[in-house]
């Protein structure tokens, strides 16, 4: 009859289109992974590689370091979508396989052709909605923002962008409002800088 019999969508939190993130939460996930993703300055701007971090990375990999200690990568947002969409368990495997990577990220960033500006801005988009953060008992596996603010802070997904979206808050403002929006934003942080080790 072309009824639907059931519905499900996983995940189940996420942003329809770049314009509905929060700029506060788009500036901080760039702060942390990305600096010079959305940069204005070239509209053909090549969102795979950041010359500065590549370089800084491969330092830090050739110096000496101390057992177990962890190393800043060279992944922008590009590469680390197409290792967690494309690689086998979202996994880098080596130097072949990283350079795959890049070649595949490179290629899907001029599809469109030379002015990357759209696809820079669904790559955040993208990263956001699909970014995984460990599993949680009676959920399974997190993949997206929205997922991870409700199973991990049992935070409205509605709600926390809301409050990220507002106006900036003066010091006249209500202290309650205030904190709700602090805490709001605590979430999100912690969530973005636990992607590395959500465990």
């Amino acid at each position: 009859t072309g009824r639907s019999l059931a519905h499900g969508r996983f995940p189940e939190r996420t942003y329809r289109d770049f314009a509905s993130i929060p700029p506060l939460v788009v500036q901080t996930l760039l702060f942390v992974e990305n600096r010079e993703l959305l940069a204005a300055s070239s509209p053909s701007h090549n969102p795979v590689i950041e010359w500065d971090r590549l370089a800084h990375a491969t330092l830090m990999q050739l110096g000496p370091r101390a057992a177990g200690e962890s190393l800043p990568g060279g992944s922008t947002l590009a590469t680390q979508l197409e290792k967690l969409l494309h690689s086998p368990g979202g996994y880098t495997t080596g130097g072949a396989d990283k350079l795959r990577q890049i070649a595949a990220a490179t290629l899907r960033a001029y599809l469109d052709g030379p002015d990357t500006t759209a696809t820079r801005r669904r790559i955040v988009l993208d990263y956001l909605n699909c970014v995984p953060l460990a599993a949680r008992a009676g959920f399974g596996e997190l993949h997206s923002l929205g997922d991870a603010l409700w199973a991990w802070h049992g935070a409205d997904f509605a709600e926390v962008n809301a409050l990220l979206s507002g106006p900036p808050l003066s010091g006249a403002a209500d202290a309650k409002a205030i904190a709700r929006r602090a805490r709001a934003y605590r979430q999100v942080l912690s969530l973005i800088l636990a992607q590395r080790r959500p465990s």
